[in-house]
Formats: structure tokens, C-alpha cells, sequence
């Protein structure tokens, strides 16, 4: 059986006689802009709840501009940082786990089938 996938073509049939072709519309008369909000500064008094803290260093944001090179042939990748001060890493390949790993009681093998 091959393997190879098969171009289909379809030919569409010329428009209709009764479309017409519309001219384009007119042009605005004015352009619509967008309302810009007024700027209010927060007042120095108002304090912030407790329970309110900066969200936690985000990975992408703290390195988004760093360059990274990856060596495949010396397995080595070379990371600058923006100021030019580069990080030099030998790279790790970790295993895949192709299955999920159960728990400790469903982990045991099942005995073999008496024939």
C-alpha cells in the first residue's frame, strides 16, 4: 500500500452573472479616535490590604532577553544577558518517561497467565 497522500484539486465554477461588482464605500467623514482616560495618580493615603503582595519572579519575564545559543555538536549552550556577560552550560539530557509512574501498591507485576 503507498504511503504517498494524493493532490486534490478543485476547479470553482465562474461567479454567477447577477453579483455584481460594488464599489468600495466612501471613506469616513471623520476619524473615530478612541477616548484616552485621564490619568489619576493612587492618593499617598491609601494603604494597601494585607493580603495583597507583588506577584512572585516570572522565569519568561526575567529572562526574555537573553540570547541563547545552543552548540549541538559540543553539547554546550552559551546564554548572554543583555550587559554582554555570558553563562556558559553543558547541556542535560534527561531520560523520558514514556509511562506514568503509579503508586507503590499498584507498581507490583501482574503474574503470568497458566496456560
Amino acid at each position: 500500500m503507498s504511503l504517498r497522500r494524493r493532490l486534490r484539486v478543485f476547479f470553482l465554477p465562474p461567479r454567477p452573472v447577477y453579483f455584481v461588482d460594488l464599489a468600495p464605500p466612501p471613506p469616513p467623514v471623520y476619524a473615530y479616535i478612541l477616548p484616552v482616560p485621564v490619568y489619576v495618580p493612587v492618593p499617598v493615603w491609601v494603604n494597601t490590604p494585607e493580603y495583597v503582595a507583588p506577584p512572585p519572579n516570572n522565569v519568561i519575564y526575567n529572562n526574555i532577553h537573553n540570547t541563547v545559543v545552543v552548540n549541538n555538536t559540543t553539547n554546550t549552550v552559551v546564554i548572554t544577558n543583555p550587559s554582554g556577560q555570558t553563562k556558559l552550560s553543558p547541556l542535560q539530557f534527561r531520560p523520558l518517561h514514556l509511562r506514568r509512574s503509579l503508586p507503590p501498591h499498584l507498581n507490583r507485576r501482574r503474574p503470568a497467565p497458566l496456560l
